[in-house]
């Protein structure tokens, strides 16, 4: 866009396009190389402060919503019991559908089973109980 005081903007494009440096465009038009810069980087700066403004809305938006959940995931206990629900449920829904989040926390357990002795000995309570439930249903069919 012309302006009505200094250079012209499409000017400053145009030679700069047949290959002038920005010194030889500044002698051409008459003015500063600082003028010339402006106007070659001057949509690249505003692009940037743009996005750099976005974000940082952003970030301020998901601070707030980040303080208003916990404040009431905390205050409130039966918002916090359905967002525990939720979140059991869409692990279970993946757990179940997705072959590769399955391999992850399959070689998490295996791992944290390998490295803590009280999460072995809680899993090994668990396998026993879950035999002991097995046989009991067994013996029950049989009756």
């Amino acid at each position: 866009m012309a302006r009505s005081l200094g250079i012209d903007r499409r000017k400053v494009l145009a030679l700069r396009a047949k290959g002038l440096t920005i010194r030889e465009v500044a002698e051409r038009l008459g003015c500063s190389g600082a003028a010339v810069q402006y106007h070659i980087y001057r949509k690249t700066r505003e692009s940037i402060r743009r996005s750099f403004n976005k974000r940082r809305k952003t970030e301020r938006y998901r601070k707030q919503f980040r303080e208003y959940y916990m404040k009431r995931y905390h205050s409130d206990s039966e918002f916090r019991s359905k967002h525990l629900e939720r979140t059991k449920k869409y692990r279970r829904e993946r757990y179940r559908s997705d072959p590769e989040y399955r391999a992850k926390r399959l070689e998490d357990k295996r791992r944290r089973y390998h490295s803590d002795p009280e999460y072995r000995a809680k899993q090994i309570e668990y396998a026993r109980e879950y035999s002991r439930r097995q046989r009991a249903k067994q013996r029950n069919r049989k009756l």
